[in-house]
């Protein structure tokens, strides 16, 4: 019985045992599953916001996600150069280069869908759009 229980700390890396009986009753009585479902839907309706924004801002996804917390569209400029712009301000961006395996620029932009409902970095990131295409 000692060894056993040696292994079973060992293994579970000290889980107690009221810990495993809320996750058996949240497992069992459905609860994590109907959480997991609610989320999904408002990630989605989140991406599905976060993509109507973007097209009206003039960026468009090829391939629009079904799942995920990220869009990956084409802001039709360097990425790099609009997302170092809006870190500047603060609204932290994914530019296509970091994605490329020969860090080659691009156009393709990755938002966090997390941003719908923030009017702040939406506004930011259309003033940043605006500027950049009137600089080319």
């Amino acid at each position: 019985i000692d060894r056993l229980t040696d292994m079973k700390l060992l293994a579970g890396l000290t889980s107690s045992l009221p810990a495993e009986q809320i996750v058996h009753h949240i497992l069992a009585d459905g609860s994590y599953r109907k959480h997991v479902d609610r989320l999904r839907e408002r990630v989605d309706r989140a991406r599905h916001r976060s993509l109507r924004k973007l097209e009206a801002m003039g960026c468009y996804s090829e391939h629009e996600p079904l799942a995920g917390t990220f869009a990956w569209v084409d802001c039709g400029m360097d990425s790099e150069i609009l997302a170092r712009r809006a870190a500047q301000d603060g609204l932290l961006l994914a530019p296509g280069v970091l994605f490329s395996p020969r860090q080659s620029p691009s156009r393709m932009l990755r938002i966090p869908v997390s941003l719908a409902d923030q009017a702040h970095s939406w506004t930011l990131l259309e003033t940043l759009l605006v500027q950049q295409r009137a600089r080319r």
